[in-house]
């Protein structure tokens, strides 16, 4: 443990300063207000710093330019909630799963809370910095993920291609989700946009977890739940007979679990 003389103050970092907190938050204001209007990489240091009311010099103490302001700010919001992903298995059981449901949930609930300045960092058909930098945190996140859950599978080790292709499939996912959902005017609940993303779920993400904490790559009979739909009292709203996502149903049928209607007879 470093040792701290006697009667010598312990210098104070950036963040403990109280004014420093003042102008990050002037700036956080400033950055979402313009950046409701247009894309990060069109606001200029000056524009930033005259809405916020603070010198240039001051500005590059935070931050390198807008666009990195802008991610930093967005990603820190985002660590809370995302970042339980990586561990998620050290709790065993199907419970990862709707602890996965939640934190998705949490995901779009803050997507929601900022969607005008979404809709300039996930732009239709093209790419922005600050969509490259929080795609970034999204690798690193992800790789963690996926590598915890290779550590829990029996039998053959996956490969570092299987472990790379994985994590990337994980982070498209994600923001494909969010990206539609924008792309769709939001016209869907939070919770219809999770079921329709655990319907399309990867097989090995929904293998059984054991109560002991290790998969054995066998379909978790709880996606079928969290592909369902459900009430605002949490009453399910559909009558599916074996439903889930990419599970048979009945002999060779396939039911997805983001559709609504009866279960079809079985076959002779």
């Amino acid at each position: 443990m470093e040792q701290v003389a006697v009667g010598k103050a312990v210098p104070r970092q950036p963040v403990d300063d109280p004014r420093y907190q003042r102008i990050r938050s002037k700036l956080t204001d400033a950055i979402l207000t313009l950046a409701a209007q247009k894309p990060a990489e069109q606001i200029s240091v000056s524009e930033l710093t005259e809405a916020a009311g603070i010198s240039r010099t001051t500005f590059y103490k935070h931050s390198s330019s807008p666009s990195s302001f802008l991610a930093e700010h967005l990603i820190s919001a985002l660590a809370p909630q995302m970042e339980p992903i990586a561990h998620l298995l050290d709790q065993p059981g199907p419970g990862y799963l709707l602890q996965w449901r939640e934190i998705h949930l949490a995901l779009l609930e803050h997507v929601a809370a900022n969607h005008r300045v979404y809709n300039h960092v996930l732009p239709e058909g093209g790419q922005s910095v600050v969509l490259a930098m929080i795609t970034s945190y999204f690798d690193a996140l992800f790789e963690e993920f996926v590598r915890d859950f290779v550590r829990h599978v029996e039998g053959p080790v996956p490969s570092e291609l299987w472990i790379q292709m994985a994590s990337s499939q994980q982070v498209h996912n994600t923001i494909a989700m969010v990206q539609s959902w924008l792309k769709t005017g939001m016209a869907e609940d939070p919770d219809e946009v999770v079921a329709a993303y655990f319907s399309l779920l990867p097989p090995w993400q929904v293998a059984h977890v054991s109560e002991l904490g290790r998969s054995t790559l066998r379909v978790d009979p709880i996606q079928g739940l969290l592909s369902a739909s459900f009430g605002p009292d949490g009453e399910r709203l559909d009558n599916e007979v074996g439903i889930g996502p990419n599970l048979l149903h009945g002999r060779g049928r396939i039911t997805l679990g983001t559709t609504r209607h009866k279960p079809s007879p079985e076959l002779p």
